[in-house]
């Protein structure tokens, strides 16, 4: 690799909507960009067929408003990298971002989840005695 060698997204089709693949962009040249896709495929491509990726570090960031790029590969992964590791909830801004919903988190134990019901019971029986 050269000095000039940096990561970025390589769009393999420009039919279908999700199929970025990361890669190196190892020179520039008169005919568009050369990139090695992490497949060890070598492409010639027009520069509007690459996007920079996002350092490492920023693979798990919490707030996507955050992240240097936003493209949708960037986006995307970052998502996918926080899904991985657990971490279902990230933001956008101010907007909450839930990845699974369903996913079963251990907020509560079982001794306060008891506690819950037999306060919501509570209530149920008094409002009947209103």
């Amino acid at each position: 690799m050269t000095a000039f060698a940096e990561r970025v997204w390589l769009k393999l089709d420009d039919v279908e909507a999700d199929s970025w693949s990361p890669a190196t962009l190892t020179s520039r040249t008169s005919d568009g960009v050369e990139v090695l896709a992490d497949s060890g495929e070598r492409r010639v491509v027009k520069p509007s067929a690459v996007l920079p990726q996002n350092a490492d570090a920023q693979d798990l960031a919490p707030d996507l408003a955050q992240l240097v790029h936003l493209s949708e590969p960037c986006l995307l992964h970052t998502l996918g990298s926080r899904y991985a590791a657990g971490e279902i909830y990230t933001y956008t801004g101010t907007i909450l971002i839930a990845l699974n919903p369903w996913r079963s988190l251990p907020l509560y134990d079982a001794e306060q989840a008891r506690a819950r019901r037999r306060r919501r019971a509570a209530a149920a029986r008094s409002r009947r005695h209103l």
